[in-house]
């Protein structure tokens, strides 16, 4: 925004550059003097040429600030403001001013103080609906922070339900939303319109994002980046790519700044991308640790490294002093946001709304844009997409596209543009498109071309000179050193071909010499570089970029010859050729074979050195082209993400694949599988791919393979044919090595009977995330020709039910895996497995768990995660007699667990009572109340025990919490004492059962009847007002007795007058009983 921006000595010099035609503007420019309208009420009653003063100001300010511009009305240099008919003057004419320039003036923030009034209005220019201010903000942070999540809610406008619905909407591919991590680089965008008002309407669960542009303002653009360490290389890549003009690192409150938080920050720092940080899940959080969490990022903040000014946003006048000052100062705003109830999120709104683009105006110069993906759209032809980095661009432009493989441009014309999915005419510097090309295909085009106008003159280029800055290096970096180099969309390795200093530590800094390992590229001075290999990472700027050494250096020199026609030796050159061309003229036919001549020895020269070349590159050819394509180290190669749809395009030509132990081919476009050359290879992955064929005996000459890999796939049980997995060793006798086998997350329904037929020696199968649902005896059959067998997963397989006899074969199974399925009830199937020593059973619908099946040798159990669990019963563990680990965690129903829940008799006539030997108690974040301290037969024979984040109760039942356990926990592990707390009765919510333990405190107990002092209270006044309402009750009841005494007497009195002595006492008592009319009529 334009009244905020730091004006910088060069702001003038850039001016002129940028507008070399408009000299005369400008200087009428300088010449408006703005000192007639400075004051603080010169809003209130300007005169006609005050008004056109303020008019020029407010334009300037708005094309200064991109279309938009913080105006203040009534600030004066005494800090007073303006009485009330003033201030509304002020505002009806800041109004009138908006409305000339088109724009929309909305109140930001308005103070009164003694009687008068200041205020700070957001004016808005209302742009075409193609030419909509576009904001980029590269979201950041470590796995699980809740990007993806706040991204959700935020875009859709519904909050999360506390499970990851919301970021379901975002994910882009089918293992993101089975991990529910990001793994690639997201884009979602957020539009305000001219008021500031947020324009995202979904519609069915999805986003229109043309209707969104077509009602936006300013677009503030998500690049949602994985958070994942094995991701780092895509997070790099947005980084520097995508070019963001803000970066958002988010941190979640529970977890802290852990894991890839740091390496965020610092990468944003170093690419001088300005950062705010949004601290997330503050609804689950712990008030303690969410202060520890804020504290150590505030420390961090103000390091020398970051240098920062940390500024916790609670309110809109926090936002507003932030945003103004985020882009010129080192301010780092701190928001404290919750995706469930919503805490805060308007504030990170308003916040984004103010928020303006970095990038300076140069749409006046020559068309630059790098391009960051290539598609390939039915009916349309070849697509790229990527950002403007200067210039305009219109529809049927000729650009040149390049560099290619030999470092050529070719002539490419824009078809069509489309922004965020609308068609437009035209895109300028700093706006992100899609083109449609033509003649051209996708296979041509890579990540880190560009399309540049046709007056630069565009070369390409093997080497440039750059400054770096080690950041961190375990050893010393000198000449030869490779490393991946990130330079806008450029993502290439490049070597080190000379350094100003003999070697390089972390902190050095020094100028290099690069070279391109693969293509050369196209370079500018001045671009920033990220420079990385694992964890060695420097930053850098590309300082120079030699001239190319083909017609460009010759027209160089030939440059002084004409410039300078009095240089010496000129004469001498015309004397020479004088005689030259006489003796052409005069004996034609001799120098024609002489020129013929030296043609034909050049080509023999020409010839016999390709052959020589071609002679050399056949012996090392191999390790080039590949260690090219793929990075090579210590018998290891890594073809990750390399586009490859075939191994053997690299394996025939390479011997270095013939001694590699290690291969990774992940994340490629492989779909058939072909029978692979012989290889000493022990680890082969091929995970996420696209297989759906692998070819009968395609491992068969991978004599030495100990693992396959072949998960994120698309295998089915059809694909899997008995002889994929045949391998032979050199003694013919013996099957293959194969021990470790990954088919998880393909499409396999079912297995056919003798799919393992050939893996006698296999220890190791994995088959979860596959759609099992019921294992039928095509599949019990198959896992039963394991006999090897010691480690099983069959998580997240949708299973309700495990056949009686499928653990019986695999006699030596060690490590089953039955988490994330559909239990309802734990298999008895389960004593089958007499050698099982870890089962995970967690994040199973079991409601009770009343008795487990025998397994003799189990010694660590899962059982947490799982949402119906609420009790667990007596002897529920009693057969698991050597249980040591015992996990039951997040079960937000457990209520109770019997006392004697792992305890068990013994059969000597005595019925003596034991206990297995646990050495490690894990039961916290459930909803436990009580503890028996008769559930363990000794507790100080704990190695670990973790009771934190339960709803206690603190009363003298659980007072050996306070005396025996808070003490043992505190010595052996006190990170487990950061929520364990008590949760009632009401006057103790909160208090840490250590504090109490330090206190010496006793806790009293509940009275006979089992009530509570906070309620006796309630219990008394019930008591009183029940015996004040039975009073009147009681009364009324006495009263209507007596006056029914009172007429049962009068009838008696009424019947003995009219008794006759002769009449038999069957007709009186029939004339009293059945006719009382009739007597009382007789006695009057």
């Amino acid at each position: 925004m334009a009244n905020i921006v730091e004006q910088t000595p060069n702001t003038a010099d850039k001016t002129i550059s940028l507008l070399n035609g408009c000299q005369l503007d400008e200087k009428e420019t300088k010449k408006i003097d703005y000192s007639i309208v400075r004051g603080k009420s010169s809003l209130v009653s300007p005169s006609e040429e005050q008004f056109e003063t303020l008019q020029h100001r407010l334009k300037e300010l708005i094309e200064e600030g991109h279309g938009e511009t913080i105006y203040d009305v009534g600030i004066g240099d005494d800090g007073s403001g303006l009485t009330n008919d003033e201030f509304e003057a002020s505002v009806a004419t800041l109004h009138s001013l908006a409305a000339t320039q088109d724009a929309d003036c909305v109140l930001l923030r308005e103070r009164v103080e003694g009687g008068t009034s200041t205020a700070q209005y957001l004016v808005r220019k209302r742009l075409e609906s193609q030419d909509f201010l576009e904001i980029r903000v590269a979201v950041v942070g470590n796995v699980d922070a809740g990007k993806s999540t706040l991204l959700g809610v935020l875009t859709h406008g519904e909050l999360d339900n506390g499970r990851g619905h919301a970021r379901l909407k975002l994910f882009r591919h089918k293992h993101e939303m089975e991990s529910g991590r990001t793994s690639s680089v997201g884009n979602d965008i957020l539009g305000f319109d001219s008021t500031g008002e947020v324009v995202n309407r979904p519609e069915h669960g999805s986003l229109d994002w043309v209707k969104i542009c077509e009602k936006s303002t300013k677009v503030i653009t998500f690049i949602d980046l994985a958070g994942h360490e094995r991701y780092l290389k895509t997070t790099v890549f947005g980084m520097t790519g995508h070019m963001p003009d803000f970066g958002m690192l988010m941190i979640g409150a529970n977890a802290g700044i852990i894991g890839m938080t740091k390496e965020h920050l610092g990468l944003a720092l170093a690419l001088s991308v300005p950062v705010f940080v949004v601290v997330t899940k503050i609804d689950m959080c712990p008030p303690n640790i969410l202060q520890d969490t804020l504290r150590l990022l505030v420390r961090i903040l103000k390091s020398p490294g970051c240098r920062k000014v940390p500024v916790m946003v609670k309110t809109k006048d926090d936002v507003i002093v932030s945003a103004t000052n985020f882009v010129s100062q080192r301010l780092c705003p701190i928001f404290q946001v919750s995706n469930v109830n919503g805490e805060n999120l308007d504030l990170l709104k308003m916040f984004l709304n103010l928020l303006t683009t970095r990038v300076m105006s140069t749409d006046n110069d020559p068309a630059e844009f790098q391009i960051d993906d290539t598609y390939s759209v039915p009916g349309v032809g070849t697509v790229v997409s990527g950002t403007t980095l200067c210039g305009t661009i219109r529809l049927n432009d000729t650009l040149m596209l390049g560099p290619d493989p030999v470092g050529q441009f070719v002539a490419i014309t824009v078809k069509s543009i489309h922004r965020k999915r609308m068609v437009v005419r035209e895109v300028k510097a700093g706006q992100t498109a899609s083109f449609a090309l033509k003649k051209i295909k996708r296979s041509q085009i890579r990540k880190g071309m560009v399309m540049v106008s046709p007056s630069l003159n565009p070369s390409a280029t093997w080497e440039f000179d750059g400054e770096i800055l080690v950041l961190h290096h375990p050893t010393t970096i000198s000449s030869r050193y490779q490393a991946m180099v990130h330079c806008g969309s450029i993502r290439q390795t490049a070597s080190i071909l000379s350094m100003s200093e003999e070697c390089l530590r972390t902190g050095d800094k020094a100028k290099v010499r690069f070279r391109f390992i693969k293509y050369p590229e196209y370079l500018r001075p001045g671009q920033r570089l990220v420079f990385r290999e694992g964890r060695t990472k420097a930053v850098g700027n590309v300082l120079a970029v030699p001239p190319p050494t083909g017609q460009v250096g010759v027209r160089q020199s030939q440059k002084p010859q004409k410039s300078n026609p009095q240089a010496q030796g000129q004469n001498v050159g015309e004397n020479e050729n004088q005689p030259a061309q006489k003796s052409r003229r005069r004996g034609g036919q001799k120098p024609l074979a002489e020129q013929n001549t030296r043609t034909i020895a050049k080509f023999l020269l020409n010839v016999a050195s390709c052959m020589l070349i071609i002679i050399i590159t056949c012996v090392v050819s191999g390790e080039s082209i590949l260690c090219d394509t793929c990075t090579c180290k210590n018998s290891i190669i890594n073809c990750t993400e390399n586009g490859l749809m075939d191994i053997l395009d690299l394996w025939d030509h390479s011997d270095v694949l013939k001694d590699a132990t290690l291969m990774h081919f992940d994340d490629n476009g492989i779909v058939h599988v072909k029978q692979l050359p012989p290889s000493k290879v022990r680890y082969l992955s091929l995970r996420k791919n696209k297989i759906n064929k692998i070819d009968e005996m395609a491992f068969i000459n991978l004599k030495l393979l100990l693992e396959l890999d072949l998960s994120y796939n698309f295998l089915t049980a059809e694909s899997l044919n008995p002889d994929i997995f045949k391998i032979i060793n050199e003694d013919t006798s013996r099957p293959g090595s194969l021990i470790h086998l990954r088919l998880d997350y393909n499409n396999i329904h079912s297995l056919l009977p003798h799919t393992f037929k050939e893996l006698s020696n296999l220890v190791s199968l994995t088959l979860a995330g596959n759609p099992l649902t019921v294992i039928d005896r095509a599949t019990s059959f198959a896992m039963s020709s394991l006999p090897m067998l010691k480690i099983l997963n069959l998580s997240n397989t949708s299973l309700n039910e495990l056949p009686d006899h499928l653990l019986h074969t695999p006699r030596f199974l060690e490590i089953l895996n039955l988490s994330n399925n559909k239990f309802t009830q734990i298999p008895q199937g389960l004593d089958e497995a007499h050698a099982l020593q870890r089962l995970d059973f967690s994040s199973n619908p079991i409601k009770n768990i009343l008795s487990f099946p025998k397994m003799a040798s189990l010694k660590v159990l899962h059982l947490s995660h799982m949402p119906e669990l609420n009790n667990i019963g007596p002897r529920a563990f009693s057969l698991l007699n050597v249980l040591e680990e015992f996990h039951c965690t997040h079960n937000n129903k457990l209520k109770s667990i019997d006392p004697t829940a792992f305890s068990y008799k013994l059969n000597d006539g005595l019925e003596s009572e034991l206990w297995p030997q646990i050495i490690k108690l894990d039961l916290s974040y459930n909803a436990l109340g009580y503890l028996d301290s008769r559930l363990l037969s000794r507790w100080d024979t704990l190695e670990e025990l973790n009771l934190q984040g339960n709803k206690w109760i603190c009363d003298c039942v659980n007072q050996w919490l306070v005396s025996t356990l808070a003490p043992m926990v505190e010595s052996r592990h006190p990170e487990f004492l950061n929520d364990f707390t008590c949760q009632e009765p009401i006057e103790m919510s909160g208090i840490s059962i250590l504090d109490l333990d330090h206190r010496h405190y006793h806790m009293r107990c509940l009275d006979f009847y089992n009530s509570r002092p906070e309620r006796d209270g309630v219990l008394l006044i019930g008591i009183l007002v029940g015996v004040i309402l039975a009073i009147p009750f009681t009364m009324g009841i006495m009263m209507c007795c007596a006056k029914r005494k009172n007429t049962l007497s009068y009838y008696h009195r009424i019947f003995n007058q009219n008794k006759s002595p002769y009449a038999p006492d069957y007709q009186l008592r029939e004339t009293s009983i059945y006719q009382p009319t009739s007597i009382i009529t007789e006695g009057y």
